[in-house]
């Protein structure tokens, strides 16, 4: 719950018309394969996650585990808005990643059609719209999708996504129709929320919070 609540700040922050709900967990008695693409290959594909997706009615679904591999998450990005990407809106986060690195929200926003900040993403034209980038400030902050390879001077990642009408400490934190990460948050999540069904939320006591 945790991960998701930090998700939400971001979005709240963002000015991002929209929340995530976490509607169930499930504890898997697979063992953890130690990479990132192994796990997220087989979470897109188990016919026993399927059906826990179905009963839930989970529009994404996340696996956090302890060991994917070095790196802190791994998620399909949405570059073709509508309802075929439903059977890739899956994500892996590492347990040690998913708050306090805001991986969990991170691989989410791939799921969402967020991009990385220009010098880590797809082309423009190559992304779900033009202006699906993180933004990044020297030496200052960088928002919650972009890398900290563009930061010289150092940039802590704030739990913003881009987003030119929002300002962190006097600087905004995107460009229009560049960087603006909310705009397509605001686009997408009608359709991201048609994935599935809801049905009543249940919280198990045995899943990851």
């Amino acid at each position: 719950q945790a991960a998701v609540d930090a998700a939400n700040l971001a979005f709240d922050n963002s000015q991002v018309s929209a929340h995530l709900n976490l509607v169930g967990t499930r504890l898997t008695a697979r063992s953890d394969s130690g990479n990132s693409s192994t796990d997220l290959s087989w979470l897109s594909s188990d016919a026993t996650v399927a059906q826990w997706r179905d009963e839930l009615g989970a529009d994404m679904v996340a696996l956090i585990a302890d060991d994917i591999g070095n790196t802190c998450g791994k998620g399909y990005v949405m570059r073709n808005v509508g309802s075929a990407f439903s059977a890739s809106a899956f994500q892996v986060t590492a347990r040690s990643c998913a708050v306090g690195n805001l991986s969990y929200a991170h691989e989410h926003g791939h799921n969402l059609g967020l991009e990385h900040d220009p010098a880590n993403g797809t082309t423009a034209s190559g992304a779900s719209y033009p202006w699906s980038f993180g933004h990044v400030v020297d030496g200052s902050f960088r928002t919650l999708m972009s890398y900290s390879t563009e930061c010289t001077g150092g940039c802590t990642r704030l739990p913003y996504f881009s987003n030119p009408n929002v300002s962190v400490d006097g600087q905004p934190s995107g460009i229009a129709n560049q960087r603006d990460n909310a705009r397509t948050l605001n686009s997408v999540v009608a359709t991201v929320a048609a994935f599935r069904d809801s049905v009543q939320a249940e919280l198990f006591a045995d899943g990851f919070e």
